[in-house]
């Protein structure tokens, strides 16, 4: 062990000391907030379960695989995108365990890494990312996981990629835009959006892309004044548009738009 090394070993044992908490305590304790943030999220990669615990805190998901209480499975694309973690982790039946020992909000949790969907893993990694990000700054206190906002919803009510908790008590909600949305689909989008605004589901939403292009067109969409339509299937099965009306003035502020880096 370097002498960088050992000073910085020296230095969290002693924070750890001042505030009453044994080393091996603060394993546990980091353990199981991993394991509860993979319980949250459905799943969560390797590399972002080591950040849970700081920067120099790695090698943590690897020990809880060891231990048994998570199973991680490679993913289809990962190995060749580098914005898609090449594995994924999930629970194991022993993990799942541990975490309802210890919560009481209690969502419908499957141990299956097969039925994680391969298809959205990097809109969903960056989710977790940004979220993790903005609690390890303070910007946030906390956050509600699409799976806890369903348990508390009526079915087939389409939630938000997160909501995040603000230190003044107001809840926004995150929708993370990597593709461009057109037409029938850009309308409903901005809908549901207005439609939650105004049922104060959240207090405000912020729309998140890594593209400058994707947020100049949404908040073009959501400019007060501009016209959206409002879509439904006929007989046939096909698509029409059943009213027009426009974009509120109240909504001003109240839609926020955030770039995040690729």
């Amino acid at each position: 062990m370097t002498d960088e090394k050992t000073a910085r070993l020296r230095e969290a044992q002693q924070k750890l000391r001042e505030a009453g908490k044994s080393t091996r305590a603060a394993g546990k304790d980091r353990a199981l907030q991993a394991l509860i943030w993979i319980y949250r999220w459905g799943w969560s990669s390797p590399g972002l379960i080591d950040a849970l615990g700081g920067a120099q805190r790695r090698g943590l998901c690897k020990k809880l695989e060891e231990a048994g209480l998570v199973h991680s499975v490679k993913t289809k694309s990962g190995q060749i995108l580098s914005d898609i973690p090449s594995k994924i982790v999930t629970l194991t039946a022993q993990g799942l365990g541990e975490v309802e020992r210890k919560i009481e909000d209690m969502i419908d949790y499957t141990i299956d890494p097969y039925r994680v969907n391969q298809n959205t893993l990097r809109h969903d990694l960056s989710v977790q990312r940004a979220t993790l990000k903005n609690l390890h700054s303070g910007v946030i206190t906390g956050f509600s996981t699409p799976a806890e906002l369903s348990a508390k919803s009526q079915p087939g009510v389409k939630q938000p990629d997160a909501i995040w908790q603000q230190k003044d008590g107001r809840r926004i909600a995150i929708e993370l835009e990597l593709s461009a949305k057109f037409d029938r689909k850009l309308d409903e989008f901005v809908y549901r959006i207005l439609s939650s605004l105004s049922e104060k589901r959240f207090d405000r939403v912020a729309i998140i892309s890594d593209s400058p292009a994707i947020l100049r067109r949404y908040k073009a969409a959501f400019e007060p004044g501009r016209e959206v339509c409002v879509w439904k299937k006929n007989e046939r099965g096909r698509w029409h548009v059943t009213e027009r009306y426009e974009v509120p003035g109240w909504t001003k502020g109240l839609v926020l738009w955030l770039s995040i880096e690729k």
